[in-house]
């Protein structure tokens, strides 16, 4: 489905699909992808363009909001509402996840002390938890959320509505959904809150925490992938080096022939004393988790190992296997997702060349983004 969409851009900024509400003691930090006109650039009106139906939010600003309270032990502190705008023109509505993201980490839903060891003997100690927002001796915080009236109301669900506070969520969790059959869903609105108590032997100290929203459409579409549990291999030449590395291979390149490696296969755990290096690490440096590779001379295998539950193949997986012309047994690739790859350029050039066999099963491959498939 297309729509034809009219973009004006005067010294605008543009706002991204996922959200990102950090709190400061209780406050509120929306981050933006955006850019702006230098004084002495052109501005152009009425740019038309054609793009595919989509969805993101905008909190009706440009550059940061930020909320931020003083909260004396023993007490509470609510923070005022702050409205984020759905901008979604799919018929078949849409949904709302959040997950905690303290820390720069999925799934962390504390507030972050700025003190290196906070508290002393006697005190409390650490950081602030996700819990009950009242009174005792564990300080806490927790956040609702506001569906804003309208035609386009969105539904807020799970308890996390306008009456009550509710903890926040350590896996993406669906908060908020607008359904299906409706004639459009451009400006739903949803405001976020959040509520702290801090506990009369809280440490003094400016603590931090994190939701990252993220909408999904339409309606009813997968929950989002939980980035603790994905891992991207790095570029295919890059990888295509390293392994032949390992091997034993000096100083080869991705179109040097190897004649050593006879499969590539994935590993339960990594082997007693192995020692992680860049050398052994063939995923990108921005991978949220490792992926560590290694060679083992007795059946001639790499062998790699992540505690990813999904490995991500690179936009750039050109050259990946070449000239790797011993390996018969690449079965482990059928598993690896191929979503994001743009460019599989002599991806299996003479590889399983001198090999007696070479079955390899890719029906499970998603090639749509695929531009370049040439040797």
């Amino acid at each position: 489905m297309y729509k034809l969409i009219s973009c004006k851009l005067i010294r605008a900024g543009l706002c991204t699909a996922a959200c990102l509400f950090s709190l400061s003691l209780a406050s509120f930090l929306f981050l933006t992808s955006s850019f702006s006109f230098a004084d002495n650039d052109t501005v152009v009106d009425d740019v038309s363009i054609t793009v595919p139906t989509a969805c993101t939010f905008n909190n009706g600003t440009t550059g940061d909001a930020t909320y931020t309270a003083s909260v004396n032990p023993g007490n509470t502190a609510t923070l005022g509402s702050t409205t984020f705008t759905t901008l979604c023109n799919d018929p078949n509505g849409y949904s709302i996840y959040a997950i905690g993201y303290s820390n720069n980490e999925f799934g962390n839903t504390e507030m972050i002390s700025s003190l290196a060891n906070p508290g002393t003997s006697g005190t409390a100690t650490g950081n602030i938890i996700t819990g009950t927002a009242t009174s005792g001796n564990t300080s806490n915080w927790m956040m609702r959320l506001t569906a804003v009236d309208g035609a386009n109301k969105p539904t807020i669900l799970d308890g996390y509505d306008s009456v009550d506070y509710h903890n926040v969520p350590s896996t993406y969790t669906k908060v908020a959904t607008f359904g299906s059959n409706t004639s459009g869903t451009t400006g739903s609105q949803v405001q976020s809150n959040y509520k702290v108590y801090v506990s009369p032997t809280q440490a003094a100290a400016t603590y931090t925490g994190k939701v990252k929203y993220t909408m999904v459409h339409p309606n009813g579409a997968d929950a989002p992938e939980d980035p603790r549990f994905i891992a991207k291999l790095d570029t295919g030449q890059n990888v295509n080096v390293k392994l032949k590395t390992l091997a034993g291979a000096s100083n080869p390149s991705y179109y040097t022939q190897d004649n050593t490696i006879t499969a590539l296969k994935r590993a339960n755990a990594l082997p007693s004393g192995f020692t992680t290096s860049t050398a052994n690490t063939i995923s990108t440096s921005d991978s949220t988790l490792p992926i560590y590779a290694w060679f083992d001379s007795g059946d001639t295998t790499i062998y790699y190992y992540s505690e990813a539950n999904r490995i991500y193949m690179n936009e750039d997986s050109s050259s990946f296997f070449s000239q790797m012309r011993a390996i018969s047994d690449l079965s482990t690739i059928a598993t690896w997702n191929t979503s994001k790859v743009t460019t599989m350029g002599g991806m299996f050039s003479y590889a399983g060349y001198s090999a007696t066999t070479f079955n390899l099963d890719l029906s499970s491959w998603n090639t749509a983004s695929v531009t370049d498939m040439s040797y």
